[in-house]
């Protein structure tokens, strides 16, 4: 289903920039320059993550909602997963991330 910007909630003009875009945008944007949240900045959080061979795995119906693209995954160990995949990775693992 597509939605314009001003169906969305917390959108109330056609064209307005959703909070949750804005915090799409806020991420990337900070991605290099976030730190002493934790133990690591984000990106060496990140780094290490990849250097061990570890894979992201986004809700893609709330990535699509949230401006995320295939591009944004470019090159990156990430990929769109539907519900059921989110689900069996969390119980196969035991545990769940979210930032």
């Amino acid at each position: 289903m597509s939605r314009s910007l001003g169906e969305l909630p917390g959108c109330s003009v056609q064209g307005q920039e959703c909070p949750e875009e804005r915090a799409v945008q806020h991420l990337r944007d900070m991605l290099d320059s976030l730190s002493e949240l934790g133990t690591a900045s984000l990106r060496e959080s990140y780094e290490a993550i990849v250097a061990g061979g570890g894979r992201f795995y986004l809700s893609g119906m709330s990535s699509q909602a949230r401006g995320v693209t295939a591009a944004d995954l470019e090159g990156k160990p990430a990929e769109m997963a539907m519900p059921t995949v989110l689900v069996r990775l969390a119980f196969e693992h035991d545990r769940v991330l979210t930032y």
